[in-house]
């Protein structure tokens, strides 16, 4: 049976953020894109990733991935390497789309895309992705990244990701771990998944398999991890297991990436904030819809902006420059004591 998980580690280490630093500087880290969804909940005809989602500029998913990429790599002093994994439902366009927009940036070597599977559809016609589950197993059998020492995942829907968290790497190193998981804390009944263990393993359940009453979860999964490149290697034959659900009248099975934790000698789970973490895009209104999504991108940037330059901006309405997130020296005496600029986009 499996139990609640009720202790997770915190982000509270100061050597973590350095030690991450030089993992990322000595280019030993990559970060692997969940990519394979279409945009059909946002009625948005094309890959999830291309929805122009923020409030001033209309940046995409894809856009803030890849400034957030690099500006992390202007910071570090290295490039940082991305891995996007699509689907046969949306390759071609994403591909289209990153090349006519110049990859926002990146060089042409820091971006390399890969294809999950199809599998059919239970009780009727059609098929879909196979899940996330066959992410590491691809990346490996593709060759990429044979003289990386990690990899970060993160889901593309999730703007609030941090697709090189040094803080993370930097853990994920010093406790050792082959899997490290990022949580946040979950809200009674949210429809998320939830962490708990069994035997001593760390487990997730998926929302669609709880019942509908399920208090006492207390961490949530949210689809971000930092992995050991030789755990991957080690379980790129695994067959995991088929989770099953409900869309429109047929059966959708797919394979997620947290049953790989099943194999994990080492697993750590941490958590950390939902304010700096997490903020899903799922949904065209409601829960988890652009405007709720927007709201918490703008909460971040008033919290960012004040960190770097001191300076409160709680009431204030704009959008902040990416590299605001990893500011160099030169940015943070630039900026430090600066009031608000008038304009609604702040550009380093």
């Amino acid at each position: 049976m499996i139990e609640p998980l009720t202790h997770a580690f915190e982000p509270n280490d100061p050597t973590d953020c350095e030690r991450g630093r030089q993992l990322l500087a000595a280019g030993q880290v990559g970060c692997l894109v969940l990519a394979g969804g279409q945009g059909t909940r946002l009625n948005w005809p094309g890959p999830k990733g291309t929805y122009p989602l923020t409030r001033f500029q209309k940046k995409t998913l894809f856009q803030l991935l890849c400034e957030k990429t690099r500006a992390a790599s202007e910071e570090i002093g290295a490039p940082l390497p991305l891995a996007i994994m699509t689907s046969p439902l949306n390759h071609k366009e994403t591909e289209s789309y990153l090349k006519k927009q110049g990859r926002f940036g990146l060089d042409v070597d820091q971006i390399v895309l890969f294809e999950q599977e199809m599998q059919p559809f239970i009780g009727g016609p059609g098929s879909g992705p196979t899940g996330n589950g066959d992410a590491l197993k691809l990346l490996v059998r593709a060759g990429i990244w044979q003289g990386r020492s990690l990899v970060q995942v993160v889901p593309i829907d999730n703007p609030l990701a941090n697709p090189f968290d040094a803080t993370l790497c930097g853990f994920h190193d010093r406790q050792g771990a082959d899997v490290t998981m990022k949580v946040i804390e979950r809200k009674g009944n949210e429809k998320v998944g939830v962490v708990g263990t069994e035997h001593g393993k760390i487990k997730v359940i998926e929302y669609f398999e709880l019942p509908e009453e399920s208090t006492g979860w207390k961490f949530a999964h949210i689809t971000l991890f930092c992995f050991s490149m030789e755990f991957a290697k080690q379980v790129k034959d695994v067959q995991l297991p088929w989770h099953h659900a409900q869309k429109k009248g047929v059966t959708k099975r797919e394979t997620f990436i947290f049953d790989l934790l099943d194999y994990a000698k080492e697993p750590r789970v941490i958590v950390y904030p939902r304010s700096e973490t997490y903020a899903p895009l799922k949904n065209a209104e409601g829960e988890n819809s652009p405007e709720t999504v927007r709201a918490a991108l703008l909460i971040a940037d008033q919290r960012q902006y004040k960190k770097v330059t001191g300076v409160d901006v709680a009431k204030a309405v704009f959008e902040l420059d990416p590299r605001f997130y990893f500011p160099s020296d030169a940015l943070i005496k630039k900026w430090r004591g600066r009031p608000l600029p008038s304009q609604p986009y702040v550009e380093a």
